[in-house]
């Protein structure tokens, strides 16, 4: 058995965005992403997770759920979007 923590799991749940301790389960903390009542997708990028909502990206904390900014572009009204993720991610 590895000696190195695993790294926490990220999900949508409802309007929640959630990390969940990936050797035990037990939830480490939920963020509302207010006005949602779904996520359409959650991305760790290094040290870096977003979340993404009806067109709309939100950039958290991932050691405390704390949301960091969001983007909200005009026609994010429009329709539901998806979250892509391009490029060289961290060493």
């Amino acid at each position: 058995m590895s000696s190195h923590a695993l790294d926490p799991l990220y999900i949508g749940v409802g309007g929640h965005v959630v990390a969940v301790d990936a050797r035990s389960g037990v939830e480490l903390w939920r963020t509302e992403l207010k006005g949602f009542q779904y996520i359409t997708t959650v991305h760790p990028f290094g040290d870096r997770l977003f979340a993404g909502a009806g067109g709309v990206l939100f950039r958290l904390d991932p050691g405390s759920g704390q949301i960091l900014w969001r983007n909200a572009p005009p026609e994010a009204d429009a329709a539901p979007g998806r979250l892509l993720c391009a490029g060289r991610g961290p060493p």
